[in-house]
């Protein structure tokens, strides 16, 4: 009697109680254990209403004799991954009694109709929700999917005319959620590291409002983006003013998208978010995978959102500046051909891939749970690995929606067992073990292209065509690196922020990391390693900045433009087949002629052998002559940055010498040095780690060209306006001068500097060049402001301009001195051939 009467009770219209208090037999204490137990039966109620529908339970808690939970559907597409409607279906779930079974009543909201679904025992004595037709006070069997699309088409109806039918759940959507706090003035390091500075100089305040300065022209701009940002993310409303800044409408999207309300989401989830609403901001994808490598995730995955609402608004402003700069540019419109990235990168994109795989491996066989293995008979595995290629070139972040049931984490006998997917975190941290083949920059928007599943899973299949594309994309999307001025700002503030005092140099070992932080300049590693040839440090391993940022502002954008990326691709492919040609007719020919060699040809070629030193040799070069200045017998092999400098620079060690390295990868070998936490350099794995990088830039013909002689008009690369580049932005910060006691000083001590040796500061060394000595790679320079682009000598060496020697002094009277004994004199220093010794010109 006591059952039925709750039967029979009244239903509380859109409340929380399903049954009213007035119906209930008396007091009823709360059950325990038995909260969980009815959220279960819920869900398996949930469940089996509709598949394509995702929901979500809260509890409403105990009271009045049942436990009260509210369950929220809704439907995110790809297209609308923040639904703007939700439906919310109340539950009461009774808890069962002495000789009584459990009930469980639901309504939907807005309803007056009370539902009741059967909850069925099994034999292991646990409650379950009933399947199939319910007998009781509820709707047609597997009608429950087409109730809910009714149900969310009336109200998109409703709102239509106005009429507002929204929840307490959808009211909240619309106001910044109470727990987003913004009072931590800490944005992160990664924000503290976006340069604030862009394109367009000044561009708003953090939180993303124009300041009184702008115009109403760029305030009504402001607006209509913000108006497209909520269109695409099917939240824009003409009933409801948008938004008055970023902030607010960042915290709006994220507290729409936060359903359980925890202040965090995984990466995927914010990904999506940003990808269905900052396009209206005018960002392209490139954009939005910049600004998600600046999100703070912790180990599982998760991004704060209120830290992320905070850095975000400043970074989304300053992109929209740059790439409708960028645009008005007009090189935006570039196809880039296939053959042309495989032609320059595949060499170099195969050694990286070999190297990551591996990683990826050796981190898996670690935990098998940090990854995902394809397992099949290996008869059908070249078909199923067909298929999932198609899956993942569609696309689809869900690269394995449809293929659960074909990932293991292990095999069983007689099944391959291939890698296809790791942790994001782990994939992460393989590619930083490998920083001689992809730079940060590069390793971030890897990262963020890789299609990723729900559960934070990245799938690495077809890794060679995803850094293609990486690499295209780059040359596509040089919003920075082809931008004088925005260029100039970003890698002047990365050089202050390594310590730049006023001297304005800097050591060469340490000049590396101001291109490495360079996060708004997508560059290769094999990039930064040729600007790195470019350093031209003194004796001492000191690098005059402002020259080497001249260079900088005189290569990258050459580097970076995809217009001649393109023209120069052509015309090293239409080389190489022109020098295979030639190599094909000379075989020819040589099978039909005798072979004849004359004494000056054998001469050639040994000379050409003497200097040609293979990789191997170089390494075990290296490793000997540093092995035997060091005298500290550690278990890890190390010494201070300045001694390898002076051996590898300065030097006159044999060893080093047969080596036969010229200025320029001597130069970026020592700019390569990283020193560990005892500020101490490992050279074992330094030298090995480093050498092949330098013989792979050998043999580059893309790279390999901005270090060969005359390579500023062979190229076309303009010399920069010094004058003018430092007035963009000065390389000292106001304020900071240099001391006029030591300006005085260098002013007086100038002569004599010019006249003090042969190496003099910012000279070129070419005494262990492997190249001719031409007159442009003199060893007597003449010290300018400015690189000597323009004429004809390497680029990042001062104008080069041969003296004569007065007669009767140096070299010229050496000679005489020799000639009247009847003895060769030694060859003059610079001329790139070893000097006698002394026993032997007695």
């Amino acid at each position: 009697a006591g059952m039925a009467a709750v039967a029979r009770g009244r239903l509380a219209r859109a409340g929380w109680n399903v049954i009213s208090s007035s119906s209930l037999p008396g007091v009823v204490q709360e059950p325990p254990n038995m909260e969980v137990e009815g959220k279960r039966i819920v869900g398996e109620v949930a469940t089996s209403w509709s598949q394509k529908y995702i929901f979500t339970i809260r509890h409403g808690g105990f009271h009045e004799g049942l436990w009260h939970y509210e369950c929220l559907f809704s439907r995110p597409t790809t297209s609308e991954p923040v639904p703007s409607v939700v439906i919310a279906v109340l539950f009461a779930f009774l808890p069962p009694s002495a000789g009584q079974a459990p009930r469980l009543f639901y309504s939907f909201e807005q309803g007056d109709l009370r539902h009741e679904w059967s909850v069925v025992q099994d034999g292991s004595g646990q409650w379950h929700a009933a399947k199939g037709q319910q007998q009781q006070h509820s709707l047609r069997n597997g009608a429950f999917h087409g109730y809910l699309d009714a149900y969310i088409r009336e109200k998109e109806k409703a709102r239509s005319r106005g009429i507002s039918v929204a929840t307490t759940f959808e009211v909240s959507r619309l106001t910044p959620p109470p727990a987003c706090s913004f009072e931590d003035d800490d944005v992160g390091s990664h924000a503290r590291s976006f340069s604030r500075l862009s394109v367009s100089g000044d561009v708003g305040d953090l939180d993303g409002s124009f300041r009184t300065q702008h115009s109403d022209d760029e305030s009504r701009d402001m607006t209509r983006a913000m108006t497209e940002a909520l269109k695409a993310a099917n939240m824009y409303c003409d009933k409801v003013a948008p938004p008055s800044s970023l902030r607010d409408l960042l915290a709006n999207i994220f507290d729409a998208a936060d359903e359980e309300g925890v202040g965090q989401m995984p990466h995927y989830e914010v990904a999506r978010v940003m990808k269905a609403t900052l396009p209206g901001f005018g960002l392209e994808e490139w954009d939005i995978n910049l600004l998600l490598g600046f999100a703070e995730e912790n180990d599982e995955g998760f991004i704060e959102l209120s830290r992320f609402i905070k850095q975000a608004p400043e970074l989304v402003m300053q992109l929209r500046q740059n790439r409708l700069t960028f645009r008005e540019k007009g090189i935006t419109n570039i196809e880039i051909p296939p053959e042309a990235l495989k032609h320059c990168y595949t060499d170099e994109l195969m050694l990286i891939v070999d190297q990551l795989t591996h990683a990826f491996e050796q981190r898996a066989a670690e935990d098998p749970n940090r990854g995902i293995f394809f397992c099949q008979p290996s008869l059908h595995r070249a078909s199923m690995l067909g298929s999932r290629a198609s899956i993942a070139a569609s696309g689809c972040s869900d690269f394995m929606a449809g293929d659960m049931d074909m990932v293991s984490p292990s095999g069983a006998d007689g099944e391959d067992r291939t890698l296809i997917a790791l942790k994001r975190r782990y994939c992460l941290e393989c590619i930083q073990t490998i920083p001689e083949r992809i730079s940060p920059q590069e390793g971030q928007m890897l990262i963020q292209m890789l299609p990723e599943d729900e559960n934070g899973f990245l799938n690495f299949e077809d890794l060679v065509e995803k850094l293609e594309k990486l690499r295209e994309q780059a040359l596509l999307n040089a919003v920075v690196a082809c931008d004088l001025r925005a260029l100039r700002i970003h890698l002047v503030t990365r050089v202050r922020a390594l310590g730049l005092d006023w001297t304005g140099k800097l050591k060469v070992w340490t000049i590396k990391y101001a291109l490495l932080h360079a996060d708004q300049v997508c560059l290769s590693r094999l990039q930064i390693h040729t600007l790195l040839c470019l350093t031209n440090p003194d004796d001492n391993g000191d690098v005059e900045v402002s020259h080497f940022l001249l260079v900088c502002a005189a290569i990258i954008p050459h580097m970076s433009n995809a217009r001649i990326f393109v023209d120069t691709t052509e015309r090293l492919m239409l080389e190489h087949a022109e020098a295979a040609k030639e190599r094909a007719n000379a075989e020819l020919a040589a099978l039909g002629a005798a072979r004849v060699t004359t004494q000056d040809n054998g001469d050639e070629e040994q000379a050409k052998e003497k200097v040609e030193v293979d990789q191997e040799t170089v390494e075990r070069n290296l490793i000997q002559a540093l092995s035997l200045i060091d005298d500290t017998r550690k278990p890890t092999p190390a010494l201070p940055p300045e001694t390898i400098f002076n051996l590898i620079w300065n030097s006159s060690d044999q060893q080093v010498q047969s080596c036969c390295l010229d200025e320029y990868e001597l130069a970026g070998l020592v700019a390569e040095m990283t020193l560990d936490a005892n500020g101490e350099v490992p050279y074992h794995d330094f030298v090995k780690r480093w050498v092949p990088i330098m013989f792979e830039l050998r043999k580059n013909p893309l790279l390999g060209a901005y270090l060969k002689v005359g390579a500023a008009s062979t190229l076309g690369i303009p010399e920069p306006d010094a004058e003018a580049i430092e007035a963009i932005f000065p390389l000292l910060p106001e304020g900071m001068v240099r001391p006029p006691s030591v300006e005085e000083g260098e002013r007086k001590g100038s002569k004599t500097v010019q006249r003090s040796g042969s190496k003099m500061s910012g000279s070129r060394r070419t005494s262990l060049s492997k190249r001719p000595t031409t007159e442009d790679d003199s060893d007597v320079y003449r010290e300018t402001s400015k690189p000597s682009a323009a004429a004809g000598g390497r680029l990042g060496t001062p104008s080069a301009v041969a003296k004569e020697p007065p007669p009767g002094r140096g070299y010229q009277r050496r000679k005489m001195h020799f000639e009247k004994y009847g003895m060769s004199p030694p060859l003059p220093k610079g001329s790139g051939a070893t000097p006698p010794s002394i026993a032997q010109a007695q």
